[in-house]
């Protein structure tokens, strides 16, 4: 159990980094999977120059947009209705711009 509480105490400085690192990769893994998904899982050639260069426009507008909306600061084991949709209308509002 100390063993624990020290591996908790170490994790707390690096929390915040640690969620947008996940964060990253689940844009990643959604906007590879929505082209993927858009293709039948058989991405043409001539879409991945398409795939390459609009996912680090992709992700960097969904990033400033959960930052805007403070979608980074959350405590999910205290979600509310009120989360989900500030969650999808972060959503919405990035995939509009991008």
């Amino acid at each position: 159990m100390r063993r624990l509480q020290e591996f908790m105490d170490i994790t707390k400085a690096w929390r915040r980094p640690i969620m947008w690192a996940l964060q990253i990769t689940i844009f990643i893994f959604s906007g590879v999977a929505a082209f993927l998904l858009r293709f039948e899982f058989t991405l043409p050639g001539i879409y991945v120059h398409s795939l390459t260069y609009a996912l680090p426009i992709w992700i960097a507008i969904k990033i400033a947009v959960f930052l805007a909306a403070k979608l980074d600061r959350a405590l999910w084991r205290y979600t509310s209705v009120v989360d989900v949709m500030r969650v999808g209308i972060g959503n919405l509002i990035a995939s509009i711009v991008s």
